[in-house]
Parts: structure tokens; sequence; C-alpha cells
């Protein structure tokens, strides 16, 4: 979808459509993440979505995925526009001269010369998936081995007093992190010396 952004971003900024979009690009930023998990509950729940299921899409793994989803898809569709910003628009003008629709244009000359943006759009998504709590808690719930995340399983267990298992799924947490801010680091260093 931040690709979709992208070409909106480039092609059809002063569209309705675009406008709309860009809104709900900074709404997940702004809003309490616990409010976000109750929308979300809301809008595909037993009332909205219950020939799915007796609670909807609420309560199970797609539900975590949306939430998840939800709080984290800004940024990448931000890194994608930002990079779209910095791009040289005269590329994109010569391919529409040779030919070329705007799509074409798109995939076969911006898109390539946003691999970084691109990489850093999905390395910020995922960390900021992964760290999500309250959205997750409010839409998938937290049950353990079904919908649980590590966010809410270090809660859970603290919450439990297994402060020692709180621990060690905290320190594995921070070794991912650690892992993700590291891919991001040689992706710059490594386009720094190529």
């Amino acid at each position: 979808m931040a690709v979709g952004f992208g070409y909106y971003h480039l092609f059809k900024q002063h569209s309705y459509f675009y406008r709309l979009a860009n809104l709900m690009n900074d709404l997940p930023i702004a809003l309490p993440h616990t409010v976000a998990g109750l929308a979300l509950l809301l809008a595909f729940g037993r009332k909205t979505m219950g020939f799915l299921g007796s609670t909807g899409l609420a309560f199970t793994l797609t539900a975590v995925v949306l939430a998840m989803f939800f709080v984290s898809y800004p940024l990448a569709a931000r890194a994608l526009a930002a990079a779209v910003d910095r791009m040289e628009k005269e590329l994109i003008e010569v391919a529409r001269t040779l030919g070329d629709t705007p799509v074409e244009a798109y995939f076969k000359v911006a898109l390539p010369t946003m691999g970084e943006a691109l990489f850093a759009g999905f390395i910020l998504a995922f960390s900021r998936s992964i760290s999500e709590f309250a959205a997750v808690i409010m839409f998938g719930g937290n049950l353990p081995a079904r919908t649980q995340v590590l966010a809410s399983y270090v809660f859970t267990k603290v919450e439990e007093g297994e402060l020692g298992m709180a621990v060690t799924a905290s320190a594995f947490c921070i070794l991912l992190s650690l892992v993700v801010v590291s891919l991001l680091w040689l992706g710059k260093v490594g386009k720094q010396r190529a």
C-alpha cells in the first residue's frame, strides 16, 4: 500500500483521493492507540463482521495483523513519500516523453531509485509493529498462543509475577530491535560505500 501511496504522492497530489489518503496516513500517528484499537474493534467486530465468526475479525490472528498494520503503515508511507520528494523529477518526465504511462514510469523509473526508502519504510513499519501493545490488545486480544504478541506477553508475565520470563522476553526483544536497527544501519553504510 505504501507503494500505491508513493504513486499518488508523485502524480496525484492535488486529487481528492490523495488528500483523503494523506489524512488517513496521519490519523494513526496522532490517535492514541487504545482508541485505534477500539475503532478497529467496532469496525470489524461482532456487529459488523459477525458473519465471519462469533467475534467477527476481533480476537483473531487477522486482528493482530490489522492492528499492527494500522499503526505502522504511516511510517512506511512517509518514508516513501520523502523519497519521492527527493527524487529527480526529470527522470519521470523523460520516461513520460518516451511514451511511458504514469504507472509504467513509476514502476520502471521511480521505484528502482527508491530502494533505500522502501527498505527503511519496511524496517520502520516492522519495528513499530513488534512494539505495538494497545491496539493489538484492544482488537486482537491477548490470548496466549493465539493472539499474544511480544509486548503483551511481557506485560502479562509482569502482571503474573513471573519477572524472570518477562526479563527473558524483554532481552529477546532488545536483541531483535538491535538486529532491526543494525539492518537499517548496514543499509546506509552499504549505500555510502557504493
